[in-house]
């Protein structure tokens, strides 16, 4: 538990769930950081955040302090080739590399936006380096959210938002008894009842992994090496579980978890050999309904909306979502005029600008080398970078509703509509594909192309008539989109429907299992972030097409008797883009 030494503003304690519970945290991180790994810091950037910073360099004297961007070269964090030094002794140099060195404090900043090949490399780094420590900095907004495998490998998760400026004259740590708590920590011993507890309780919270678990009990440890205890006493359970398992856990915590245990907690009348162990037992392990109840005390409002739609987050970091979907160039585009940079295996070098750089120098350089040196002298200042305007490929995807009796209407309109885009699709590199869903499924009638030729072959004579299976045009639409992605193109979906699905994911014919399948997906969609256009051609605009554009976040357009050019035309202006 916290006392009035730990942030104390006269006699005022300060929030508990704030301040003091981030002061905390770094503390026992800076106790045990070999095994507890670091901690995510929620906050944007302020004063609060420069004045955590400011205290890792003391609590961390010890350690060398590495910031490190979302953009880093894999030549920085593991080491490689050294080119100015190399050129100038002539033999081949290497670099170390943020990850590679020991006893360094690595602060991973704007992790909200790290890409899914860098966090696999941070992951196996915290897995086999106990000599780092890592700060996770989120600074993302509410959407933004870093991803679970980083959070679920280091023990600590705190949040400064919220406080004030005034707030960062509270930030005080007794680094005597860090200093204390350090030499004492290897004495006290984990015992088997802590494990059980902490185990059991990440059971309960949904904790699948061990990482879990094990942070806990080492938080556990911690806390009572800072409280200068000899052995970990309840309150350090207590506090591990807050710290370590609030935030990682995936269902809410509720009265009916308890129920089980209490009945395993009446003693058995049968039992009577031992009562002495059986006594001692029970007191070592601490009731499940208290760390249960811990763990409601410690949840934020904003924590239990979380838990409550835990599923909607988790797919969130998985995604990268702070980050933005990359666009990768599936050509090369006309050059640019160079510029300088580091080289590594990514970029390539400008071999000719590269020597004009150094050219001018040679002299001077010349002069500080040893006599007979007729070598070029390049230094770093002087590599150039080529460079390409590089452009990805617009892939805009027709998903018709051909089901009913004025499907062919639609489809109708719908060719016409393609094919004047595609007497455009030459000069601005756009691509079409054509997605109809009848009967029971959804089929890809066009893949993407620019060919006139093969577009109106494939136009001619769709079928139509049957159901309407809308979530199975929305899951092939959502798929071909990231198979164009994934080519470093850019989709755009345009979806022509009413918004009356009646026919659900599996074939069966149920309304509202399609309209839950319909919804799933369009979320799906929208968390994507694959720019949208509902047009509803129905006679009357409906409703069910309103709320199916607000779940894609699309712009809705109600055309009734659009002609080809009025649809052309429509979606052009909505989807204007790269």
């Amino acid at each position: 538990m916290l006392n009035d030494e730990w942030v104390s503003q006269g006699n005022e304690l300060l929030d508990p769930l704030r301040l003091p519970t981030a002061i905390k945290a770094l503390s026992l991180l800076t106790i045990d950081s070999r095994n507890l790994r670091g901690l995510l810091l929620n906050g944007r950037s302020g004063p609060i955040r420069e004045k955590f910073f400011e205290s890792l360099h003391k609590l961390f004297s010890e350690f060398k302090f590495q910031k490190i961007h979302p953009q880093v070269l894999d030549t920085e964090l593991f080491g490689g080739l050294d080119f100015t030094k190399t050129f100038e002794s002539g033999k081949p140099v290497k670099t170390s590399g943020y990850l590679n060195k020991n006893k360094s404090l690595v602060l991973l900043s704007m992790a909200e936006r790290l890409e899914t090949c860098l966090i696999g490399k941070y992951c196996s780094a915290i897995d086999t380096n106990q000599e780092l420590c890592f700060v996770v900095s989120n600074e993302g907004t509410s959407e933004e959210y870093v991803s679970q495998a980083l959070i679920e490998r280091i023990a600590f998760s705190i949040s400064i938002e919220g406080l004030h400026y005034t707030d960062t004259r509270k930030i005080m740590f007794n680094l005597d008894q860090i200093e204390l708590a350090k030499k004492n920590l290897t004495s006290i011993p984990i015992e088997e009842n802590v494990i059980k507890s902490i185990t059991e309780i990440s059971h309960k919270l949904g904790i699948n992994s061990l990482r879990g678990p094990i942070l806990a009990i080492y938080a556990a440890r911690a806390s009572a090496a800072f409280a200068n205890r000899t052995t970990i006493q309840e309150e350090d359970i207590l506090e591990s579980v807050k710290l370590v398992l609030s935030h990682k856990a995936s269902v809410l915590p509720s009265d009916e978890l308890a129920k089980p245990e209490d009945n395993q907690q009446e003693p058995p009348p049968q039992d009577e050999k031992a009562p002495n162990e059986d006594q001692k037992d029970k007191d070592a392990t601490i009731p499940l309904e208290i760390l249960l109840e811990a763990i409601r005390s410690s949840l934020s409002p904003e924590a239990l909306k979380n838990l409550i739609d835990r599923s909607k987050n988790l797919k969130k970091a998985s995604s990268n979502s702070g980050s933005g979907q990359k666009k990768l160039s599936n050509r090369r585009g006309r050059p640019l005029p160079s510029r300088a940079g580091k080289l590594d295996n990514t970029k390539r070098l400008d071999v000719i600008e590269t020597l004009k750089a150094a050219a001018p120098w040679q002299t001077i350089r010349r002069k500080s080398q040893k006599a007979g040196h007729s070598r070029i002298i390049i230094r770093g200042d002087d590599i150039r970078i080529k460079r390409h305007q590089e452009q990805s490929d617009r892939l805009i995807i027709f998903t018709v509703d051909a089901s009913g009796t004025s499907a062919l209407g639609r489809l109708g309109e719908t060719k016409g509509a393609i094919e004047i885009l595609l007497a455009e699709a030459y000069a601005r590199r756009d691509q079409v594909a054509l997605i109809s869903f009848r009967g029971q499924n959804a089929d890809i009638e066009l893949p993407p192309t620019r060919s006139l030729v093969q577009t109106k072959k494939r136009l001619a004579g769709l079928p139509a008539g049957g159901g309407t299976p809308l979530a199975a045009g929305l899951s092939t639409s959502y798929n071909l989109a990231q198979q164009a992605r994934n080519r470093g193109m850019t989709p755009s979906l345009a979806l022509l429907t009413d918004g009356k699905g009646n026919i659900a994911l599996d074939g069966t014919p149920n309304r509202t299992a399609s309209t839950a399948d319909t919804e799933s997906f369009a979320k799906l969609i929208r968390k994507a972030g694959i720019p949208c256009i509902l047009i509803d051609t129905s006679n009357r605009p409906q409703i069910q097409a309103k709320i199916l554009a607000t779940n894609l976040n699309a712009t809705y357009l109600a055309l009734p008797r659009a002609d080809a050019k009025r649809l052309s035309k429509a979606v052009t202006e909505a989807m204007s883009g790269p």
